[in-house]
């Protein structure tokens, strides 16, 4: 019975130590909405790029880029194919790819925007997906 006393009050020492470590994570969530300069309140995917800017494909606003403290926005009348955007990649030479659900498939290289619709070879102009193949150097389109 003495054993237990001693190693047992010993036990629920260490125990208690133990416990009191261990805490649950906590996470700090920040919020952006359309008054912090997002151009359109629904996201639709986001992608980080090469150069750790976030970009944002928006229902209805294009697609912003987000460097951590500011937005800027990209939409039709800057070049866009579209201005609900759903899908986003990069290639190996930092060109921005974004899909829109009519307009087709809008190329970026960080000053002029080039669209691609079917007439320029696309199964459709209706874009869902992209995936950028790195090893083969191509671009897969999802429409």
């Amino acid at each position: 019975m003495r054993f237990f006393i001693k190693y047992g009050s010993l036990f629920i020492f260490i125990l208690a130590g133990i416990i009191s470590e261990l805490r649950a994570q906590v996470y700090q969530f920040e919020t952006f909405n359309v008054e912090d300069g997002l151009s359109q309140s629904q996201v639709n995917c986001i992608y980080e790029d090469s150069r750790g800017f976030l970009w944002l494909a928006t229902y209805g606003g294009g697609v912003c880029r987000f460097d951590g403290v500011n937005f800027v926005s990209y939409e039709a009348k800057d070049g866009m194919a579209g201005p609900i955007v759903t899908s986003i990649a990069e290639d190996n030479k930092g060109n921005m790819w974004f899909g829109s659900t009519w307009g087709g498939l809008t190329k970026f290289d960080g000053k002029y925007f080039t669209i691609y619709e079917k007439n320029d070879g696309l199964v459709d102009n209706g874009i869902r997906s992209l995936a950028y193949d790195k090893n083969t150097d191509e671009l897969l389109i999802g429409t």
